[in-house]
């Protein structure tokens, strides 16, 4: 899988009126700089999403076996933006609007921007 084919995946809330879930990235080193000032407070998002899988436009599906989500993250144009390591949050959302607190586990690595050109060329004649 390349790195523009990244897939976060998450089994779905138990509870029975959930309607969808949002997905955030938070850059490794601004989340582990904010929580180690204060634990408590939750730094924003460098990137955020709904998620659902009913309407016109789903933008996750089950696995195989229907026991968890997928989602493909370069379905979203804001993320070729990102590069380096993000901590991932999952919080379901009800059909009142109410959110659950997020589950984060883990991190993704990103590189969807290309590398730098070459500073200069320069020919050398034998």
């Amino acid at each position: 899988m390349s790195a523009r084919q990244v897939l976060i995946g998450f089994e779905p809330s138990e509870s029975q009126d959930v309607i969808g879930y949002k997905l955030s990235l938070f850059e490794s080193g601004a989340w582990d700089d904010a929580v180690s000032a204060d634990p408590a407070v939750v730094p924003e998002p460098d990137f955020t999403v709904d998620l659902t899988i009913f309407g016109d436009k789903p933008n996750m599906v089950f696995d195989e076996d229907r026991k968890a989500f997928m989602v493909e993250l370069n379905q979203f144009p804001a993320v070729g933006e990102l590069d380096g390591t993000y901590h991932v949050m999952i919080n379901a959302v009800d059909d009142a609007g109410n959110e659950s607190e997020g589950t984060m586990e883990g991190y993704v690595e990103l590189d969807f921007l290309a590398p730098s050109a070459p500073p200069r060329v320069f020919v050398v004649r034998l």
